[in-house]
C-alpha cells in the first residue's frame, strides 16, 4: 500500500535557499511503514471512541491531531493564525490545578518548527537574547521547585516557560531570517486584539439588555472552557461603580487589560507607522481598532492596565518622535478622563484616582509588605513557583499582587533578582536597537504588573514571548523617491589643430 505523492510531498521535511520561498525537498520514501501503521491505529482509535459513545472527544482528537500536523508542516501561516485566535482558544483538559491551555502545546510546535525551518535558511540569525530572558530563569525556577512541597504544580510552571521561551525564540529566528514578516506578525496580534475587544464590548453592554444575573450565569458555564477553571466570579464585579467588567474571553479583568492594553499600543503603532502608503479604508480601519480597543480596555476597569498602556503609548509616541501626535491626543485623553464611568456617578479619573484609598489599593499596600516578610523567611529558594497561594485562604486568591515580588517569594532572593534583571536587560536591549514598539510593549507590560501578575497566564505569557520576539524587528526607515543622478559635466570636445601647410 502506498501513501499519496502529495500526503508524502507535504510530510517530508523542506530546506529553504535564503528568504524565498522555493523549497528543495528532501528525497523521501512514500511508502513509510510505521505512517501506515500510525495511521491505521489512529483510525482503529477513532473508531473505538465513537462506538463508545465519544465521539466528541474523538472529535477533539482529529481537530488537535491535524493542527499540530499543520503547525509543524506550515508554522509560517500556524504562527499568524494562532496570534489571531489566542484570545479565544480553550483549555478542555483540567488535572489538579494544571490546565492545559490548548494554545500552549501549538506554540511549542510552532516554535520547534519556526527555529528548524529557519536554521535551514542561508540568512539564519541567531537572537540569542530572546531566549535567555526566559531560558536562564529555568535555572532557580528548577531548583525552587525539587525543594518546594509540591514539584509537580512547579514543574507545570516551569513547562509554561519552556514554552514561551521556544516560542519567542522561533519568532525571533524567523523575523531574523527573513521567514516572517514582522508587520505581519504584529497586524496578526492587534488583529486578535480586536476581535477580542469586539467580545469584551458586547459583553459589557449586554448587562444591560439582559440583565447583569444572566451574564454572570453565562460567564460561569464558559469559565471552564477559558480559564480552566471552574470557580471564580469574586473579582468580576468592579466594587466601585457596580458594574460587571469586561472579562470575556479571558475571564479575568486583569488578564482582559493587559492584552488589550498591548492590543491598543500595537494599533497606534500600526496607525502612525509610515513604513509603506496605506489606502484610507486602511487607515479607517486602523482607526476604529483604537477606538474599539481603547473602549474594552476601559470596561475592563483594570486600572493597573491603564497605567501600563498610559506609559506605554507615552513611550512610542516620545520615543517614536510623534510631539504632534501626543498633543493632539491630550484632549482626547482629557475627554476620557472627565466622561462619567458606566454605573457609578464619578468619572474615569475619579476611579483611577481613588485607587490608592480604596479597599483594592489599601489591600495592595498590604500585601506587598506582606510578600516582603515571607520572602525574608524563605530567602534562599523560595515556595516554588506557583504556589504563593498556598501560604493563605485556599479560598481566596492570596498573592502579591505584583509580579517581581511574586517571582522573589516564589524563586527566592537569586531568582527574584534575575528576573527583573533580565526585564531590564529586555528594555535595554529594545533601546538599543531602536525597537520602538518592543520597547513600548514591554514598558506597558511592565508597568501594569507592578500591581498585578499575569506572567503565568497563557494568553499574556504568549503575548509577552511575541513582544521579546519583536525587539528583533526592525522597519525599514520610509525613504522618498530616490533623488535623481546628477548630471556630469559636459566634456569639452578636444580642441581643433589646424594643419599649416608649408609652401602653400
Amino acid at each position: 500500500m502506498a501513501i499519496p505523492r502529495r500526503l508524502a510531498t507535504e510530510l517530508r521535511p523542506s530546506r529553504v535557499v535564503g528568504a524565498a520561498s522555493h523549497r528543495i525537498h528532501l528525497p523521501a520514501r512514500p511508502d513509510h511503514l510505521w505512517l501506515i501503521v500510525c495511521a491505521a491505529f489512529f483510525a482503529l482509535l477513532m473508531g473505538a471512541l465513537c462506538a463508545i459513545g465519544l465521539g466528541i472527544v474523538a472529535l477533539g482528537l482529529v481537530i488537535v491531531s491535524a493542527a499540530g500536523i499543520y503547525a509543524f508542516t506550515q508554522p509560517e501561516r500556524s504562527a499568524i493564525y494562532l496570534l489571531v485566535t489566542l484570545p479565544f482558544l480553550v483549555a478542555p483538559l483540567r488535572v489538579g490545578d494544571f490546565s492545559l491551555f490548548i494554545g500552549m502545546p501549538l506554540a511549542l510546535l510552532i516554535g520547534i518548527s519556526l527555529l528548524m525551518r529557519s536554521r535551514s535558511s542561508d540568512t539564519w540569525r541567531s537572537p540569542h537574547l530572546y531566549f535567555g530572558f526566559f531560558l536562564v530563569l529555568l535555572v532557580p525556577m528548577v531548583i525552587a521547585t525539587i525543594a518546594s512541597d509540591d514539584p509537580l504544580r512547579g514543574a507545570s510552571r516551569v513547562l509554561y516557560v519552556i514554552i514561551f521561551a521556544t516560542f519567542a525564540g522561533g519568532l525571533a529566528t524567523a523575523i531574523t531570517s527573513g521567514r516572517l514578516p514582522g508587520r505581519r506578525v504584529v497586524g496578526a496580534f492587534v488583529t486578535g486584539a480586536g476581535l477580542a475587544a469586539i467580545a469584551l464590548v458586547t459583553q459589557s453592554l449586554a448587562q444591560f439588555v439582559v440583565g447583569e444575573g444572566r451574564v454572570i450565569d453565562l460567564l460561569r458555564d464558559v469559565q471552564p472552557w477559558f480559564k480552566g477553571s471552574a470557580s471564580g466570579g469574586r473579582n468580576w464585579i468592579a466594587p466601585d461603580v457596580d458594574l460587571l467588567r469586561a472579562i470575556f474571553p479571558f475571564m479575568s479583568p486583569v488578564f482582559a487589560g493587559q492584552y488589550m492594553a498591548l492590543g491598543l499600543i500595537g494599533a497606534a503603532w500600526l496607525l502612525f507607522d509610515h513604513e509603506r502608503t496605506l489606502s484610507p479604508v486602511q487607515k479607517n480601519l486602523r482607526v476604529i481598532a483604537v477606538l474599539l480597543i481603547t473602549a474594552a480596555l476601559l470596561l475592563t476597569f483594570s486600572r493597573q492596565s491603564w497605567v501600563g498602556a498610559f506609559a506605554g503609548v507615552l513611550v512610542l509616541l516620545l520615543r517614536g518622535r510623534r510631539a504632534s501626535v501626543l498633543m493632539a491626543a491630550i484632549p482626547f485623553v482629557l475627554i476620557i478622563a472627565v466622561a462619567p464611568a458606566p454605573g457609578g456617578t464619578g468619572s474615569f479619573y475619579e476611579y483611577i484616582a481613588d485607587a490608592p484609598g480604596s479597599k483594592s489599593g489599601e489591600d495592595r499596600i498590604f500585601l506587598w509588605g506582606q510578600a516582603l516578610d515571607i520572602s525574608a523567611g524563605n530567602r534562599l529558594f523560595g515556595v516554588g513557583p506557583g504556589q504563593y497561594a498556598d501560604l493563605g485562604d485556599p479560598d481566596r486568591p492570596f498573592y502579591a499582587h505584583n509580579m517581581y515580588l511574586d517571582q522573589l517569594v516564589e524563586l527566592g532572593v537569586a531568582g527574584g533578582v534575575l528576573f527583573l534583571a533580565y526585564g531590564l536587560t529586555l528594555l535595554a536591549a529594545a533601546w538599543r536597537r531602536r525597537a520602538t514598539l518592543a520597547l513600548s510593549l514591554l514598558t506597558a507590560y511592565m508597568f501594569a504588573n507592578i500591581f498585578d501578575d499575569s506572567f503565568y497566564n497563557p494568553r499574556t505569557g504568549l503575548a509577552l514571548a511575541t513582544t521579546i520576539a519583536l525587539i528583533a524587528y526592525q522597519p525599514r526607515v520610509a525613504r522618498g523617491p530616490p533623488p535623481p543622478e546628477p548630471e556630469s559635466p559636459p566634456v569639452p570636445a578636444p580642441k581643433r589643430r589646424d594643419r599649416v601647410l608649408v609652401g602653400a
